[in-house]
């Protein structure tokens, strides 16, 4: 029997949970297939990928229809239960981890460390109804407090009456159905974990001709398409793709649907964006307990296997047009005069599920499919496929004490270990038409690092509480949030990440707007923001992180003289600053930073509602990329960035955070000097530093 602290518990409850180990749950008997063997024995079978059973016109996997029979006949709902429901591989591990977060927030808070989809797969934490009926143990149902949550494949049809017309059974059916060409892709992809030689042409046909598994798939669709038509207080119909684009909306209404719907007070607390966050693919699928061990207890699969892609449009790598048009012609007769229709996505930009809406994400966290991965490591590396290239370039010494040398591309000079990043930026770099790009750009030791931060923490808002204690900048230093977009062409596997990274990307460089490719420039859709910083305090911070990062000791007059001979970062700087003139200078976000953050998400198409202004959430994201906070944060005193050949110590990347530190290095001689040099170059610009 359960603990008696189990039954005094409010549902929903962790399934695998609720019961101790010495629980005994004895099964039930007879056993569904002892019961209803015979009879599934007697129905039409089809031997395919699962080995199917026409049972009241739905192929029924052979395995489960005893159970499916037995859920029908036997079970007794109570008036607040909760029925999942999907087609196979059609978001019912993300409508679990959603459901279960929304429902049990009071009893789980959504920012705990502990919290159950932390530490279990959503297949754990919800039973899947097939399974629980097969092994006989449907009194465990029993044992689940109220409200429970349960989920099933079956069709609307085969759902027990006393769930569908039962008097006075108010339990609710939320269902999710996915574009069919997406769930023929994730259905070959997860059965070929237990079938390597099966074919995606077997997968299309048994879907084209209505025998896969729980087919027809058009008949499972409107079976609860009409239901909730009919009683839409009673079931509620999702659509995949809805959830990518606004995953918090869609949170929003499930709550309210099962009677659990967020208040004002949790709206400005974030707390939707808490459910879409800790439910997020790129979350789920690097927990542990999500790659390792086995789910189901009939065929067990590895629990990465619920994980793969996560995404809408991936049909278009896999399917050939004609292949999408029979499908998509297939379904659009059967849909025809129901007022449903197959879902319409873009095919050149695949959101990853499980995210709000969806970018930007870490750029640390993001997990490349397999197969794209594979595809990406069989492209030479830059600095191969680009040798001849490089090697033709004009070149010079760095500084007169220094090994490092300099080559000239574009115009502009820049380290020898950097220029084949440069290059594959030009000639590979293709920016994104529908969610857009956010370029932030910088001449070195001029606030990168904070405005990477802001920029990140302004974008994620809505996917990352600024307040919460899971935000990423709590975890991971701005720069493994943000790439360096030339950098990401210089490390095995970081180009593959940025294809898959979701819109919209966030992406930092150090070039000048003249050495930007024009696939960037000349693009309606990216944004750059710019931030520059008084010379002076510029060049003093320059040193101080060259002598960190490296073992020698750099000489001040070497970093000075840069300037006057046009060698910081191997072009002049006013040129680099002059060609971004329409931004933001690091003073003045120094001076009211509130205005700035808010100019910031106003700019890329962000701009704070005034329930989140009423609410502090600008003030809370300036705290938490204050530069006293991050200095202070483990990760960015420990580890070190990985940049081309060099190792740079977190950090290095956090001295002072100050205007005015030049007046501890630099006469009044020398400022007045390179004051005077530098007024010269912005004369008839309109750019001055005061």
């Amino acid at each position: 029997m359960a603990s008696s602290s189990a039954a005094a518990a409010t549902g929903p409850v962790p399934y695998k949970e609720i019961f101790n180990e010495n629980d005994i749950v004895v099964p039930a008997a007879p056993s569904p297939k002892e019961e209803f063997g015979d009879l599934v024995a007697s129905l039409p079978r089809k031997s395919q990928f699962l080995d199917g059973r026409l049972y009241r016109g739905f192929w029924l996997p052979e395995h489960y229809a005893p159970a499916i029979i037995a859920f029908n006949r036997r079970f007794t709902p109570r008036p607040d239960d909760v029925v999942l429901v999907s087609y196979p591989k059609c978001g019912t591990t993300w409508l679990k981890a959603l459901a279960f977060a929304a429902m049990s927030r009071y009893s789980y808070p959504l920012a705990a460390g502990d919290h159950p989809l932390l530490r279990l797969n959503p297949h754990d934490v919800i039973p899947f109804v097939e399974d629980v009926f097969t092994d006989g143990l449907d009194a465990k149902l029993e044992m689940l407090p109220s409200p429970r949550l349960i989920n099933t494949h079956a069709p609307y049809p085969l759902l027990p009456a006393s769930i569908t017309a039962g008097e006075g059974c108010n339990c609710k059916v939320v269902y999710i159905c996915r574009d069919p060409k997406d769930m023929v892709v994730s259905l070959y992809h997860f059965m070929r974990r237990l079938q390597p030689e099966l074919s995606f042409a077997g997968v299309v046909d048994a879907v084209a001709d209505g025998t896969v598994p729980y087919g027809p798939m058009w008949d499972h669709i409107l079976g609860y398409w009409r239901a909730s038509l009919d009683c839409p207080d009673r079931v509620f119909f999702l659509k995949y793709e809805d959830l990518l684009r606004d995953a918090g909306e869609q949170v929003r209404a499930l709550a309210a649907f099962v009677g659990r719907p967020f208040t004002d007070v949790e709206e400005a607390a974030g707390a939707v964006a808490s459910v879409v966050e800790l439910c997020s693919f790129e979350r789920m699928k690097g927990l542990e307990v999500n790659r390792t061990g086995t789910a189901g207890s009939y065929k067990s699969l590895p629990r990465d296997s619920f994980f793969r892609k996560g995404v809408a449009g991936d049909w278009a790598n896999h399917m050939s047009p004609e292949t999408a048009a029979r499908l998509d012609g297939i379904f659009r007769d059967k849909f025809r005069g129901t007022g449903l229709a197959i879902p319409a996505v873009g095919v050149r930009h695949m959101q990853p599920a499980m995210s709000a809406a969806a970018g930007p994400v870490p750029f640390k966290d993001i997990v490349v499919d397999a197969d794209a991965d594979a595809e990406a490591r069989r492209r030479p590396p830059a600095a191969e496929e680009y040798r001849d290239i490089v090697a033709a370039l004009p070149s010079k010494p760095r500084f007169a004490a220094s090994s490092c040398r300099l080559l000239q591309y574009k115009g502009t000079w820049f380290r020898e270990d950097w220029v084949p990043g440069f290059v594959a930026l030009h000639r590979r770099f293709v920016p994104r038409d529908d969610g857009g790009d956010v370029i932030l750009a910088s001449l070195p030791k001029c606030g990168t690092t904070w405005l990477k931060a802001l920029a990140f923490a302004v974008a994620v808002r809505g996917a990352y509480p600024p307040a919460g204690d899971a935000h990423p900048l709590l975890r991971l230093n701005p720069h493994d949030c943000v790439p360096f977009v030339e950098m990401t062409y210089l490390v095995t596997g970081e180009e593959a990440k940025l294809d898959a990274a979701p819109s919209p990307r966030l992406m930092a460089t150090h070039v000048a707007y003249s050495v930007l490719p024009s696939s960037i420039t000349e693009s309606t859709r990216c944004k750059i923001i710019y931030i520059c910083r008084e010379p002076k305090d510029m060049l003093i911070s320059q040193w101080h992180f060259r002598n960190k990062s490296n073992s020698n000791t750099m000489q001040f007059s070497d970093v000075w003289e840069s300037i006057r001979e046009e060698n910081y970062l191997g072009s002049p700087i006013w040129e680099h600053i002059l060609g971004y003139w329409n931004v933001s200078k690091a003073k003045e976000v120094l001076r009211d930073p509130i205005k700035n953050v808010e100019k910031i998400a106003n700019f890329i198409g962000q701009p704070f509602s005034d329930a989140e202004k009423e609410a502090g959430i600008v003030e809370s994201i300036v705290e938490l990329c204050s530069f006293t906070k991050m200095k202070d944060l483990s990760v960015n005193n420990t580890g070190f960035q990985q940049v081309a050949d060099a190792k740079i110590p977190n950090k290095s990347y956090f001295r002072k955070g100050a205007m005015g530190d030049w007046t501890n290095y630099i006469t009044p001689e020398m400022s007045e000097s390179l004051d005077k040099f530098l007024s010269d170059k912005f004369r008839g610009s309109g750019f001055s530093f005061t």
